[in-house]
Order: structure tokens, then sequence, then C-alpha cells
């Protein structure tokens, strides 16, 4: 069983090596940006002020 995990261990150090420094800079995520979010979450801020503009009117002073 030592013998199994230690081949095991023994290929994931060699796929590791594998991947050089370059490739590991070239990976990308999941294509959800900073600026996406922030774009979400503005949207979502101003629905939220249109409808508490149409529930409670406030007068300007």
């Amino acid at each position: 069983m030592d013998a199994d995990i230690t081949r095991i261990l023994e290929a994931i150090l060699f796929m590791i090596e594998k991947l050089e420094k370059k490739q590991l800079i070239e990976i990308t995520g999941g294509g959800f940006s900073f600026g996406l979010a922030t774009l979400i979450g503005a949207g979502i801020v101003f629905i939220i002020g249109v409808i508490d503009g149409f529930i409670r009117p406030l007068k300007c002073n």
C-alpha cells in the first residue's frame, strides 16, 4: 500500500514539474472578472433605489 502511495505522489510531482512558469502564468480563471461583479452590484443597487423611490417618495429639502 505504501508503494502505491509513493507511485501516486511521484506521478503528481512529475506532472507539477511539467508545468512551466510560463504555462502557469497563461492559465486564466473562470471568466468572472472584477468589472463584471462591479457592474452587477451597481445594477442591483440602482434597482433597489428605484423601487425604494416609488415605495417611499421623499421631498427634496
